[in-house]
């Protein structure tokens, strides 16, 4: 009666072992595809951002750091979309004073100032984004460091429950 008390237990005790793992194994996939749906998301707002395509914008609803970085995104497609309409403003400003320069030296030194105040703008914001892109990028990095990381961590504790497993089956 003993052996069958401890048979059942046994049992009871695997059933339960396998239940944990999967649904841990559950979990991580969940964990993962969690991240990883917000990650693609970005990639694709990127790729068009890169493309030229302004038009889309990057709505994250999540509140975490991949939130935070597709607000960070869709700050960037904002000021891109700012910066486009105020090079096509300053270049409707630059053709219609290169039509008056043709009538007036004074027109000609105003038109050019003009255009330089624009360019140097241009130049700041530039700047800008370019650092906003480089923290992306680290932010980007760092995120897939710690996917990795999840990862070994999973493929760890599923060979340590396979291990025990055996383990208890054997002993």
């Amino acid at each position: 009666e003993a052996v069958k008390a401890a048979q059942s237990s046994f049992l009871t005790y695997i059933i339960v072992l396998l239940l944990c793992i999967a649904s841990g194994s559950v979990l991580v996939y969940v964990i993962i595809r969690s991240i990883m749906k917000p990650i693609r998301q970005l990639i694709e707002a990127a790729t068009q951002i890169s493309h030229g395509n302004l038009s889309n914008p990057v709505t994250m609803t999540a509140t975490n750091e991949i939130g935070q970085l597709g607000q960070t995104f869709e700050a960037m497609r904002q000021n891109l979309v700012k910066l486009v309409s105020e090079v096509e403003t300053g270049a409707s400003a630059v053709t219609m004073s290169s039509t008056a320069l043709a009538h007036n030296a004074t027109q000609t030194i105003a038109a050019t100032e003009l255009a330089s105040a624009s360019v140097q703008t241009i130049a700041s914001t530039l700047d800008l984004q370019m650092v906003t892109n480089e923290k992306n990028a680290q932010i980007i990095h760092v995120m897939e460091q710690n996917i990795t990381t999840i990862a070994a961590n999973n493929q760890e504790v599923t060979a340590l429950s396979q291990e025990a497993a055996a383990s208890a089956t054997v002993g």
